[in-house]
């Protein structure tokens, strides 16, 4: 450990050229009984010993004051509790100071985070469960949805074709796009099957009568129509007239072609009539099956007496005035 001496630089130097020099101030010479006094030394003389562990003499020289006279106080100290473990953030704040608070977050303990874990492992476990279950329900519902639609669509098919055999023709088995009712027996066909059946006829009796005239006909036709008309003929011509009418409407008979339904082979006397009710419900029931009606050209002598698809067949009384 070295030795230091704290003086000036002159006595560090050379320190052994200059003698040994008493501080005291000389005085009158004692005698031999008086001790000596003892000698206070120089602060320049002081020996101070230091190492290399310590701290630099520059700083104990400064640090080396004498202590004052006074009794220190001893500053009054306060003791922190320990942080508690927990895993909140505690905030450590003071109400005089106008610093930012300090956040101190404390750290969880192991058995803590695997509690939270195990947990946290069980809750996706559930919701997974409910997951698969949620998705199992919606594909039952969904196949019962599939299968609800197809008994909806077989059913309504299967009305719709109950209802098209229904608005069909029994003669073209068509739909009935402009359909004709037969008074005489209520039986409905379409107009072309109509026309076709009691022009068939017509054509049938022109061949076995050459001798048929269609104009004349046609008079005996609305002369017949006349006579069925009037209700009281009986009391007008007497029971002797009744058989004369009675016999020229037989002759007239086996001039006119016997027309027949086409189902039902009842003669149809009076001539067809339109029934617009069921002209309606064909269409609607083919625009909902994808279908439209078609198209037909309105004939110019449309409303004309005589100029109906069955005027020909079936010749309309008339009476002149």
């Amino acid at each position: 450990m070295p030795a230091t001496r704290s003086s000036n630089r002159q006595h560090l130097e050379h320190p052994s050229s200059q003698p040994y020099q008493s501080h005291r101030t000389p005085g009158p010479s004692c005698s031999g009984s008086e001790k000596p006094s003892k000698r206070v030394p120089d602060d320049s003389e002081v020996i101070i010993l230091s190492s290399d562990d310590d701290e630099p003499l520059a700083k104990r020289t400064s640090s080396s004051k004498k202590p004052s006279s006074r009794p220190l106080k001893k500053k009054a100290t306060t003791t922190v509790p320990p942080p508690i473990i927990s895993s909140d953030v505690l905030e450590i704040s003071s109400s005089d100071d106008g610093h930012p608070v300090a956040k101190v977050t404390a750290k969880k303990s192991p058995q803590t985070s695997d509690a939270t874990i195990k947990d946290l492992q069980r809750t996706i476990k559930n919701l997974q469960e409910q997951l698969k279950k949620s998705n199992q329900g919606a594909a039952s519902s969904s196949q019962e949805i599939a299968e609800l639609k197809h008994k909806i669509s077989l059913s309504k098919d299967k009305a719709l074709s109950e209802l098209e055999e229904h608005i069909s023709c029994e003669v073209c088995t068509l739909k009935m796009w402009n359909p004709y009712l037969l008074p005489d027996c209520g039986h409905c066909f379409c107009q072309d099957c109509l026309v076709d059946w009691f022009g068939t006829t017509q054509a049938q009796h022109m061949q076995a009568n050459p001798q048929y005239d269609a104009n004349r006909a046609a008079l005996a036709g609305q002369l017949r129509g006349l006579i069925h008309s009037i209700h009281n003929i009986h009391t007008l011509m007497g029971p002797h007239g009744h058989q004369h009418v009675q016999a020229m409407l037989t002759q007239f008979h086996r001039l006119q072609p016997e027309y027949t339904c086409p189902s039902c082979r009842k003669e149809a006397v009076n001539k067809p009539v339109e029934d617009f009710r069921l002209k309606t419900l064909v269409r609607e029931i083919a625009g909902s099956m994808g279908e439209s009606s078609p198209r037909q050209e309105v004939s110019r002598n449309r409303g004309v007496p005589g100029s109906g698809p069955f005027d020909g067949f079936f010749p309309t009384p008339t009476l002149e005035r």
